[in-house]
Order: C-alpha cells, then sequence, then structure tokens
C-alpha cells in the first residue's frame, strides 16, 4: 500500500457498531500492520456489545451515549474521543447525525474498562522536523503523549505552516486533523489533501511529503512493529 486512506472515503464501513465492536478484525480495514484496524461508520439507533479488542472512538460528528455497568458516559461534541478495553459490556445510542471511527488494537488496553481521552490536553514544545528534510524554515512544534505501551503511542501535535520533502514512513500512524489543512503526496507527485475533521491511516512504508499553509493540530495513533 503506497498511498494514505482516507477513513471517511477509503474506509467506509455499513455493519451495526455492535457487530464492528464485537469482531474488529473482520469489519475494520488494516494497512501494513494487520493488528491495526480502523473504519469509519454512521451508527443509528442503539444496539449493545461486548467488546473484543480494545478499541479507541473518535467522534467526529453527533452524539453517541455509551452505558457501561449501569453508569452513562456519553461522546456529545465533535472532536471527542474514548478508550474502551476488551471484554467490556456495553449499550449504545447514537443520534442521527452520529459519525465515528473506530480504531483497534491489543496494546490500546488501559486501566479502566471506558476512560475519556482528552483531546484539549495542553501540548509543551517539541522538536521540529530535521533541517535535511525542510524545504521551508523549520515550523514551530507542540506535542503531548497521552500514551506510550508495547510499540503504540497516541497523543497530540501541532506544527507552524511548514514544507519537507517525502519521508518513508518508518511506522503505521492514524491522523486526526483537529485543525488546519495539510496536503501529503506521494513520490509521483499526487496530492491528497485533509483538513480539519478528517482522519486518515498512513500505512508503514509509505512516502509522504508534507505543505501546510496554516497551523495543523492532530491527535495521531502510531504503532512500531
Amino acid at each position: 500500500m503506497n498511498i494514505p486512506l482516507n477513513i471517511g472515503k477509503d474506509a467506509a464501513i455499513t455493519v451495526t457498531l455492535s457487530e464492528v465492536l464485537q469482531d474488529p478484525a473482520r469489519h475494520l480495514v488494516t494497512g501494513t500492520d494487520p493488528a491495526l484496524g480502523i473504519g469509519q461508520l454512521a451508527p443509528r439507533g442503539a444496539g449493545s456489545a461486548v467488546t473484543g479488542v480494545p478499541v479507541v472512538l473518535l467522534l467526529l460528528r453527533g452524539t453517541l451515549n455509551l452505558t457501561v455497568a449501569g453508569e452513562a458516559s456519553a461522546l456529545v461534541a465533535e472532536q471527542s474521543a474514548l478508550r474502551v478495553n476488551a471484554g467490556v459490556a456495553l449499550a449504545w445510542e447514537a443520534d442521527a447525525s452520529c459519525a465515528l471511527v473506530v480504531i483497534s488494537h491489543p496494546a490500546l488496553a488501559g486501566q479502566e474498562a471506558l476512560s475519556r481521552i482528552n483531546l484539549a490536553t495542553v501540548m509543551s514544545p517539541s522538536a521540529s522536523p530535521p533541517p535535511s528534510v525542510l524545504l521551508t524554515d523549520a515550523p514551530q512544534c507542540k506535542s503531548a503523549a497521552l500514551q506510550e505501551a508495547s510499540g503504540l503511542t497516541f497523543g497530540l501535535w501541532e506544527a507552524t505552516p511548514y514544507a519537507r520533502r517525502g519521508i518513508v514512513m518508518g511506522f503505521s500512524e492514524v491522523m486526526y486533523f483537529l485543525e488546519g489543512k495539510v496536503t501529503l503526496s506521494t513520490p509521483d507527485g499526487t496530492g491528497f489533501d485533509f483538513a480539519a475533521g478528517d482522519v486518515l491511516l498512513a500505512p508503514e512504508g509509505v512516502e509522504l511529503a508534507w505543505e501546510s499553509a496554516e497551523t495543523v493540530r492532530k491527535f495521531f495513533l502510531s504503532v512500531n512493529r
């Protein structure tokens, strides 16, 4: 696979949320890492499930109410995220505008059955891309690691406008853009545009150049095999 996947276009799934949560490996799309699954769906109505593996839920639009062990936890707005462990029995109810991305990986397990991921976590200054790949002045970057375990890291990253030449991805990365716009290009010059609200999977081994004319902020989830 030598292109980034736009999850809303390339990994849209039509089965129910219950089916996805119970058997992610059957329904979610994978890149070069078979343990990392991802897909976007529009759950409607209500249902229940027992999660087959740990998952992260990214709420793009609408409202999704989850109930675990009689206690409700609601994803109530855009740009919300939740982690759910494997083996968790839950009930769900989605409104008519709900759009949701599901990410599965065994290393996503947390201490709690269900926990929120704070996408507004304060970030700290972090390193810019190396000068050898930059095509513009170095950007000002910030980041916050929210989990690092078993080769899997997820967190937040932000950079002011910049451009760099193509880099071969040494790991698979999911990016959920929270702010800004970016064009990612493959070696043949094909450009893929992403903006706030988009989710992509950049598979390990794909070569991508980056060009942004405005500040970009994203939630990322990367997996080193």
